[in-house]
């Protein structure tokens, strides 16, 4: 989402720079109205880069922090503070993980998070159900809600439209033009195991009663192997597809396939951009009903809202909607309405743009 808002304050004029890290070496690219800079990394721990070539950041008027970013969130502590650099921070999600993980993520978000939220010259929320839901946020939002600004991540609603089905998509893939198509999208790797709900997707799948109906998974990441096994254990064979990472930009046909998306979430979810991508074309979700993705598309009116982890309701959810073609029509119409008005990514260029202005402003 950094590079999509990115990409909108630079149409509006701004010259802007992306920092992320790299998965081999370093390297710098133009994507569009935006320089993408990808920096090496020393180590990762999981999927926390150790980034110190961000120590050499200089030249901005501002720097927008996209947190969790562990490793590289304390640098632009310190830089802000060395420097008097000011800026502003987009708190996208807890950090959650059972076991020895979780302790260590208890331990980071005690030591660090304290300090990076009161330093930052202002707080972005992508929604305020899942920010007051935040064990982290929660208790700031109630001392300090001045210090905070809802801006949700956008969608370009060109690019994420309604489109009918590719029936040569589904001939690459062997799947039947006639078929129902159900779609997930998201990261399926160790860090999103416990949150992502796949094996609940999966349990669901194998009750429902119509054989034919055929379920795509894109993401990549660990996990998929194991997932793939499951599959095969609960006898869905050839019902389920796993096709591994996939391009945003490349993502709408995807999604033109799909009768329903399905983000089956089990814990906390701020957010939920693949509902509103979905939504974007025209799509019916199903959702969790967890703070923040259910806002989002409870205002969105496009689509239902199932029970974390509840095997039966999500099964049920899924089979009523396949099973309903006037009701899958109807929340895609109304899920792209209500897109439209609160989540075109045309809107969040201005939003970012006044709360740099505002901050700049006090400097």
């Amino acid at each position: 989402m950094a590079l999509q808002n990115a990409r909108s304050l630079a149409r509006l004029g701004h010259e802007v720079t992306v920092y992320t890290a790299a998965a081999g070496g370093a390297s710098t690219v133009e994507a569009g109205e935006v320089t993408v800079r990808r920096l090496r990394t020393l180590a990762r721990v999981g999927n926390a880069p150790l980034t110190p070539h961000l120590l050499g950041l200089s030249g901005y008027d501002i720097v927008h922090l996209h947190y969790p970013f562990i490793f590289g969130a304390e640098i632009v502590l310190v830089l802000s503070r060395l420097r008097n650099w000011p800026y502003v921070l987009t708190y996208h999600n807890d950090l959650i993980s059972p076991g020895l993980k979780g302790l260590l993520f208890s331990a980071y978000e005690r030591l660090w998070a304290g300090p990076l939220m009161r330093s930052a010259e202002k707080l972005i929320v992508t929604s305020w159900g899942g920010a007051i839901s935040s064990h982290v946020l929660g208790p700031l939002i109630q001392s300090a809600p001045s210090h905070f600004r809802e801006i949700p991540n956008g969608v370009d609603m060109g690019l994420f439209s309604p489109a009918t089905r590719d029936v040569r998509f589904l001939d690459q893939l062997g799947v039947p033009r006639e078929h129902p198509v159900i779609l997930f999208v998201g990261s399926m790797d160790s860090a999103h195991h416990p949150k992502g709900g796949v094996s609940v997707l999966l349990e669901a799948l194998a009750r429902l009663g119509d054989s034919n109906v055929v379920t795509l998974f894109v993401g990549g990441g660990d996990k998929i192997g194991a997932y793939a096994a499951r599959a095969a254990e609960l006898g869905l064979g050839d019902r389920v597809r796993f096709l591994g990472a996939v391009p945003n930009e490349a993502l709408p046909p995807i999604y033109a396939a799909a009768d329903l998306v399905v983000q089956p979430s089990l814990l906390f979810e701020p957010f939920g951009l693949v509902a509103v991508e979905a939504m974007a074309c025209g799509r019916p979700v199903i959702v969790s009903d967890l703070p923040g993705v259910r806002n989002v598309v409870s205002d969105a009116g496009g689509g239902l809202l199932a029970a974390p982890g509840d095997v039966s309701d999500l099964a049920a959810k899924i089979q009523s909607l396949l099973a309903n073609a006037g009701l899958r029509a109807r929340l895609g119409v109304a899920g792209r309405a209500g897109v439209r008005d609160r989540y075109d990514l045309e809107a969040v260029g201005p939003s970012l743009e006044a709360t740099y202005m505002e901050v700049l402003a006090r400097e």
